[in-house]
């Protein structure tokens, strides 16, 4: 009797446990979004004055839109994304995008990084792709923490204008300030909270719910006559 009720109250506890495990390794886990407006004067370097129609440039010669998008809240071992958005600030009609005319003075790049020390991402360095008029552009880094606790890091967007011609310029738009928090449970990142957490639930059942199994069993046993 008395290990009967060890085993039921073992069985209790590994099941509630496991039960825990399994919530918080499912649990959808919050993400932080911020948006900048950007205009065509933000986007010239100063060599080429305050006018995009001047200067030649169709490509930043409309206000754009940045949004960014990260996760405050990341389980161990889970993967999660930064995304960085850079695109017209109103929708383009038509909807495909222009393209920049070959005789322009500089062909532009945007140029996107991500500096958050201590916790892997990927891809390292800068991203790059070309800047064209009602072109949406998105960045997109995969982050997977190996270890609990906090992190700052910076993401940051520039233009780069190059030319056959003429010297190459840079212009900084933003640097954007995130920060994360790693988590685990017990000691345990998501995958392993999964696991554990699903295999606990079935044995903690079988340890302590196996009396109402047979009570249940026995009571369809009388109704059925058998």
């Amino acid at each position: 009797m008395n290990w009967t009720l060890n085993r039921r109250v073992l069985g209790g506890l590994l099941l509630g446990v496991s039960l825990a495990a399994l919530a918080w390794g499912l649990w959808p886990l919050p993400e932080q979004a911020r948006s900048l407006a950007i205009s065509p004067q933000e986007m010239l370097p100063v060599e080429l004055g305050s006018d995009p129609a001047l200067a030649g440039l169709s490509a930043v010669a409309e206000p754009r839109l940045l949004l960014l998008v990260w996760p405050s809240i990341m389980r161990l071992g889970d993967l999660a994304e930064v995304q960085l958005q850079f695109g017209p600030a109103e929708p383009v009609d038509p909807p495909e995008p222009a393209l920049a005319s070959p005789g322009e003075p500089y062909s532009v790049l945007a140029e996107a990084r991500l500096d958050l020390p201590g916790l892997p991402h990927s891809p390292p360095g800068e991203i790059s792709q070309a800047l064209t008029p009602g072109r949406s552009l998105a960045f997109v880094w995969d982050l997977l923490p190996v270890a609990a606790g906090e992190t700052a890091g910076t993401v940051w967007l520039h233009l780069r204008y190059t030319s056959t011609t003429r010297p190459e310029l840079r212009q900084v738009l933003t640097a954007q300030r995130i920060q994360i928090r790693s988590v685990d449970f017990l000691g345990l990142g998501g995958p392993w909270a999964r696991a554990l957490g699903s295999v606990g639930v079935v044995v903690g059942a079988v340890l302590c719910l196996d009396g109402v199994v047979l009570w249940l069993w026995s009571r369809l046993e009388r109704k059925s006559g058998v």
